[in-house]
């Protein structure tokens, strides 16, 4: 990053946006791990994000309609009862 030595008045990036790049750049100094599955060249290539953890959206999705269902019917037979109890008590 030395090539965007952009500190001064005529910088155009906020200091905030410049700390973001100086960490994205340290943690990808070449560029490529963002980019590529392997990085390197010949045998010497590997994986460029060994610590990679796929997600299945759909999976996810799911699971949270699940639960937002069980979430609905739940307060809705809370709610139904206490609708009865008043009823049974006089209160509606």
């Amino acid at each position: 990053m030395s090539h965007l030595s952009l500190i001064g008045p005529e910088n155009r990036i906020d200091p905030e946006s410049w700390k973001l790049l100086a960490w994205l750049d340290s943690e990808d100094g070449t560029g490529e791990s963002y980019r590529y599955a392997k990085v390197g060249r010949g045998d010497s290539r590997i994986r460029a994000r060994p610590i990679q953890e796929n997600v299945n959206f759909y999976e996810q999705v799911n699971e949270l309609h699940k639960l937002a269902h069980l979430l609905h019917d739940g307060y809705s037979a809370h709610l139904d009862e206490y609708e009865e109890m008043q009823k049974d008590f006089g209160g509606c």
